[in-house]
């Protein structure tokens, strides 16, 4: 089941206190990135292995945000 860009906004917001939540929300956006072939495993592990911090977090849902929507119009 893919995440719709609403529902992943929704849970960054209401788990900005917990990088736990976070950080699954995250990995599960970028999860539905990949399926869409806008990355491939072996970059999704690169940026996976990158995410060290809350602020690098939410900078990763935002980037994942920004290709779901622009793969919604190609």
């Amino acid at each position: 089941m893919l995440i719709s860009p609403k529902s992943c906004t929704a849970l960054t917001k209401d788990a900005l206190d917990s990088s736990t939540y976070l950080q699954a929300g995250i990995y599960a956006k970028l999860f539905n990135v990949v399926v869409k072939n806008y990355l491939n495993k072996l970059m999704f592990t690169k940026l996976s292995e990158k995410i060290t911090t809350k602020a690098q977090l939410i900078e990763m849902v935002f980037l994942a945000d920004t290709i779901h929507q622009h793969s919604l119009f190609c």
